[in-house]
């Protein structure tokens, strides 16, 4: 499994390392943007980051979101638009965790679990 989040890839070597693993045919890719607003000084950061985080999102086999991240990235979008956001990206789950508990999201059109 190779497990990365937006935080790594703020900064050199680290996003250059984690986008060449990210390509490696076989593991389990999961991605967990756990984004930090405190470490983006304005909009213009976080529209970086959202771009590098939607470039993980559309090869990844599960994304862990926050109801945090998706207000952040997504303007104050609730978690389950932001979740079906993400899996038209191309991502194959979206997990979401919202308070206390973890909620799984798929579209309606998906298999029952």
């Amino acid at each position: 499994m190779l497990y990365t989040g937006s935080i790594c890839l703020l900064r050199e070597p680290f996003r250059n390392a984690a986008r060449a693993a990210w390509q490696v045919p076989g593991p389990l890719r999961v991605f967990d943007p756990n984004i930090r607003p405190t470490l983006l000084p304005d909009a213009a950061a976080l529209d970086t980051v959202r771009t590098m985080v939607e470039e993980f999102f559309a090869t990844a086999d599960l994304v862990k979101l926050s109801s945090a991240d998706a207000a952040v990235l997504y303007d104050g979008a609730e978690p389950p638009a932001a979740a079906e956001h993400i899996r038209k990206l191309g991502a194959k789950a979206v997990v979401v965790t919202w308070g206390p508990g973890a909620r799984s999201w798929r579209p309606r059109t998906a298999p029952p679990c």
